[in-house]
C-alpha cells in the first residue's frame, strides 16, 4: 500500500462549496498499461490551483464527476517500470531509473486547438488535466502516460537539476509560456511583478536571465518581502516594496501580475507606461472582477495579455532549472520553499495559505 492525499469532492455543485481531503491509504500499481509508465514520486509540489479546488472557489470549478481522487499535479521522480509489451522505441527513449517531470496538461490532439499547436488551449484540457480529474502525484506511485513524462537529463545540457528543483519545472514553464506571449524584452525594460508567491519570484527570475535589467516585486506580505530582498543578493537586479509605493515608482514597461488579487490586476493599467504590456499569470476567484481602466489603455496603447498553464515550454524550464541550482548562494530554502513528508500535508496547506511558504514539496513514502 502506499499513502496519498485523497480529494472527496462536494456532493453539491453549488459554487463556492468546498470538498474534503484526507491522508489515505491506496493499493500501489504493479503493471502499468502499454503507453504509460510507472513513476516513483520523488517531489510532488502544492500549487496555488490546488488551494482553488480544495476551497471550491476558482479552478475548483473544474473538477467533474464527484469521486474522491489524488491531487497533485506537480512532480519529479524516477521511472522504474515500463509494460512489457512496450515499443522498443519508447524504451529506448525513456529509461528505467531516470529522473523525470511530469507535464501534467490533458490534450485530444484532434480540435481546432491543438491541431494548431495551442495545446494548452484543448477543448478536453480540464477533462484528462492529472491532478484535477485524473489522479495526481501526492502519491508514491502512480501510472503516466508516456507523453507525460520528460526525462530530466534530455533537456538539461549536461546540468541536470537535482530532484527537488525540478520539481519546479512544470510552474517555471507557466511563467515561461508568459513571458513567451510578452514577446521581446529589451534589456533596458523596467518589469514590476505583482506577487512574491513561487510563480512571482520564478518571475522575476526568468525575466532576469532573458535580459531585463531591473525587476520590482510589489508585495503585501513583509517576509515575502524579506524573501525577494535576499533573493537579490544571488541575483542581481531585484527590489522589493510594497503596494503603496508601488505608484512613486512608476511607469513600468511591464507589468506581471501573479497573485490572482483583482487589486493588483487593476492597479496595472495605472503603473504600466506608454507602450507597456500586461501580462496576467496570476489565477482569481471564480466571482473575482478585474477592472481595467479603458482610456489609459487606449491613450498608453497597453498591450494586456493572460498566459494559461505552459506550451512547449518545460524543455526550457527543466534547462534554466539545472543552471540555477549551481548558483552559489541560491537555494530552495532562499526561495521560501519547504519540503515535508506526505503525512505533514495539512501543515503544508497551510504554510501556503498563510503565506509562510512561496510553495511546499510533498515527500510521499509507502506506507
Amino acid at each position: 500500500m502506499q499513502k496519498a492525499v485523497q480529494y472527496t469532492p462536494p456532493s453539491s455543485s453549488e459554487p463556492n462549496e468546498a470538498g474534503t481531503v484526507s491522508l489515505c491509504e491506496l493499493p500501489v500499481p504493479t503493471k502499468p498499461r502499454r503507453g504509460h509508465a510507472l513513476v516513483s514520486i520523488s517531489h510532488a509540489g502544492v500549487c496555488g490551483t490546488d488551494l482553488h479546488v480544495l476551497s471550491g472557489r476558482g479552478t475548483g470549478s473544474l473538477i467533474t464527476g464527484r469521486e474522491p481522487r489524488v491531487l497533485g499535479h506537480e512532480a519529479s521522480g524516477h521511472v522504474i517500470q515500463l509494460a512489457d509489451d512496450e515499443d522498443e522505441s519508447a524504451k529506448q527513449s525513456i529509461k528505467i531509473g531516470a529522473l523525470m517531470v511530469l507535464q501534467p496538461v490533458g490534450q485530444c490532439g484532434s480540435c481546432r486547438q491543438c491541431r494548431d499547436g495551442r495545446y494548452n488551449q484543448c477543448d478536453e484540457y480540464f477533462s484528462s488535466f492529472i491532478g484535477l480529474n485524473v489522479n495526481g502525484t501526492w502519491q508514491s506511485v502512480l501510472e503516466v502516460p508516456l507523453d507525460k513524462i520528460h526525462p530530466v537529463d534530455r533537456y538539461s545540457g549536461g546540468q541536470s537539476p537535482p530532484a527537488d528543483w525540478a520539481a519546479l519545472a512544470e510552474p517555471l514553464s507557466c511563467v515561461l509560456n508568459g513571458l513567451n506571449r510578452l514577446g521581446h524584452l529589451p534589456g533596458t525594460s523596467r518589469a514590476i511583478v505583482a506577487g512574491a508567491g513561487i510563480i512571482g519570484l520564478l518571475a522575476c527570475i526568468a525575466l532576469r536571465r532573458r535580459g531585463v535589467a531591473r525587476v520590482t516585486v510589489s508585495e503585501p506580505n513583509a517576509q515575502r518581502r524579506r524573501l525577494v530582498e535576499g533573493l537579490g543578493r544571488a541575483i542581481s537586479g531585484l527590489t522589493a516594496c510594497s503596494p503603496e509605493e508601488v505608484a512613486k515608482l512608476k511607469p513600468f514597461d511591464v507589468v506581471v501580475e501573479c497573485s490572482g488579487s483583482p487589486a493588483a490586476g487593476s492597479l496595472a493599467c495605472e503603473v504600466a507606461g506608454n507602450s507597456g504590456r500586461i501580462l496576467l499569470l496570476g489565477i482569481g476567484n471564480v466571482d473575482s472582477q478585474l477592472t481595467l481602466e479603458p482610456l489609459a489603455a487606449f491613450f498608453k496603447e497597453l498591450t494586456v495579455l493572460s498566459a494559461c498553464a505552459s506550451r512547449y515550454t518545460l524543455p526550457e524550464a527543466i534547462g534554466l532549472l539545472g543552471e540555477l541550482s549551481c548558483i552559489d548562494g541560491l537555494s530552495l530554502e532562499l526561495l521560501g520553499i519547504k519540503k515535508l513528508p506526505i503525512e505533514e500535508f495539512s501543515k503544508g496547506l497551510q504554510l501556503m495559505r498563510d503565506g509562510q511558504a512561496s510553495k511546499v514539496l510533498l515527500r510521499p513514502q509507502r506506507a
